[in-house]
């Protein structure tokens, strides 16, 4: 019985680790979600590049139909720009009372 609770258990753990997050237009996201994944897509805005100490990251605003937010990528190298059409993968934040997404995964929307 123990052995079959422990299989369901870590079966589970696998099924959310490689479900993706739930998607979401960008104006429904709201403070209650902050810390929760999930997925959008929308059209790059805005790139702001940052870099500190050898570290670079990119604050890209991504719009959709019903809002745009700011999306936190830590990379050297970004792989898109503006007008690009993009899906972000990522966790809400709130940084000085604005949400925004810090980026786990981004791919740009080839047409």
């Amino acid at each position: 019985m123990l052995l079959m609770s422990i299989g369901g258990i870590a079966i589970l753990l696998i099924i959310a680790a490689i479900t993706p997050p739930p998607k979401k237009n960008i104006g429904e996201i709201s403070s209650y979600e902050i810390n929760k994944k999930i997925t959008i897509s929308g059209k790059v805005k805005n790139i702001k590049n940052y870099n500190a100490d050898k570290n670079s990251f990119y604050v890209i605003t991504v719009e959709d139909e019903t809002g745009k937010i700011e999306n936190l990528l830590s990379t050297n190298d970004l792989p898109v720009k503006k007008e690009d059409k993009v899906i972000i993968e990522g966790r809400i934040t709130s940084y000085q009372k604005r949400l925004q997404i810090s980026v786990d995964k981004l791919t740009k929307i080839i047409a």
